[in-house]
């Protein structure tokens, strides 16, 4: 059983799967595929939550994009069974329609439902939405 904070994740209180920050460095991003490993060993449901996105001009590492690609691939059974959808937070509502824009996209690369929520209360509804589905 897999609980508390690994290196980029914070399980304590699964099914949320906490993310402070958006991997975009060639070392936060292979943290994340390590901590996702340890998560999906674990085999229980998870529900990433991710607590802040990256601003419009910051820019992630384009070969660690291909890496998390190449994983998600070679992961994709697994993930699918374990992650129940990902939630990005949305503290202020100005960049509301940026997000669902987003919400497509990755769907179509993490296979799983995904939503915007902008307040912890919101968080809480949609990780047990998402985990009793």
């Amino acid at each position: 059983m897999l609980s508390g904070p690994t290196r980029f994740l914070d399980t304590s209180a699964l099914p949320a799967a906490r993310m402070r920050e958006f991997p975009l460095s060639p070392g936060q991003i292979g943290q994340w595929l390590a901590d996702m490993e340890s998560l999906l060993q674990a085999r229980q449901a998870f529900v990433l939550v991710y607590e802040r996105l990256p601003g419009p001009g910051q820019q992630g590492d384009p070969e660690g994009f291909k890496k998390t690609v190449l994983w998600l691939k070679a992961h994709r059974d697994a993930f699918g069974m374990y992650c129940k959808g990902m939630i990005l937070m949305c503290e202020d509502t100005s960049g509301l329609a940026v997000l669902q824009a987003r919400l497509g996209p990755l769907e179509k690369v993490y296979r799983v439902p995904a939503r915007v929520a902008c307040s912890a209360d919101e968080v809480q509804k949609c990780v047990h939405q998402l985990a009793a589905a």
